[in-house]
């Protein structure tokens, strides 16, 4: 059984590629959270929703609860 799925955004995601997962691993009962840098709101590319993290990182948090890290695509990567 699979831990944990975390997904890391940052500004510039590819709003498609973080709610089209995102519902999908609620219609799934897929336990996921969503990861940033900084809790605050992010904004995709193209402005659709603004996502706000579930979870936010230091430089020394450990992911050992994350089985899989999804990262939408854009800019959001390239920033990260």
């Amino acid at each position: 059984m699979m831990k944990k799925v975390g997904i890391m955004i940052d500004y510039g995601y590819h709003d498609l590629e973080l709610w089209i997962p995102y519902y999908r691993f609620l219609e799934k009962h897929i336990d996921f959270e969503v990861i940033a840098w900084e809790n605050r709101e992010y904004r995709g590319i193209f402005g659709v929703d603004p996502a706000k993290p579930t979870r936010v990182l230091s430089e020394s948090e450990p992911l050992d609860d994350i089985e899989l890290l999804y990262l939408p695509g854009a800019k959001s990567p390239r920033t990260l």
